[in-house]
């Protein structure tokens, strides 16, 4: 059975990785953890802060220690929307574990990215039009990475039952 390994979920944030991640975690029945929330509790920093005082290396380079660091086991985790961009990390996931990327239309993304802009530090202060430019670039940019994932998954098309099926 291939879900005794972990499973990492990742896509482009407001893909909606924590929100599937945790349902997918409750039906088979592991732990979930949250990547970034798992950094804030070993840094004693938001993400925001992290990014603030410490810049975006600084903080790809504590993702991949924290990544890293926690063991193989039966566990579902939402990664960062940039988690798989260092390829040291997608290698990492991909060699212990269960890669899903979760993909989401770009229309869908900018409009739920827009109602919550103050709470990731890469769009903050974009206008609404900048913060769609942003995506539908940024998200060009990823998708050939988020496209190695072993399983691919339409967050908005798809039943959650049919990636556990897949998964089984």
């Amino acid at each position: 059975m291939q879900t005794e390994k972990p499973i990492y979920l990742i896509g482009f944030m407001s893909s909606g990785k924590s929100t599937i991640g945790r349902k997918l975690a409750h039906i088979l029945e592991r732990t979930f953890i949250d990547l970034d929330s798992k950094i804030e509790l070993e840094t004693g920093l938001s993400i925001g802060s992290i990014f603030k005082r410490f810049g975006e290396s600084y903080f790809r380079d504590i993702e991949s220690q924290v990544l890293k660091s926690i063991q193989p086991a039966k566990f579902v985790m939402a990664c960062g929307g940039g988690t798989p961009l260092n390829p040291a990390n997608m290698s990492f996931m991909q060699e212990h574990g269960i890669t899903v990327y979760l993909k989401t239309e770009t229309g869908i993304l900018t409009q739920r990215l827009s109602a919550n802009r103050g709470k990731r530090p890469l769009i903050t202060n974009l206008s609404d039009e900048e913060l769609k430019a942003f995506v539908q670039k940024t998200i060009s940019e990823r998708e050939p990475i988020y496209n190695q994932a072993q399983f691919h998954f339409d967050s908005h098309r798809q039943k959650l039952h049919e990636l556990v099926f897949q998964l089984r």
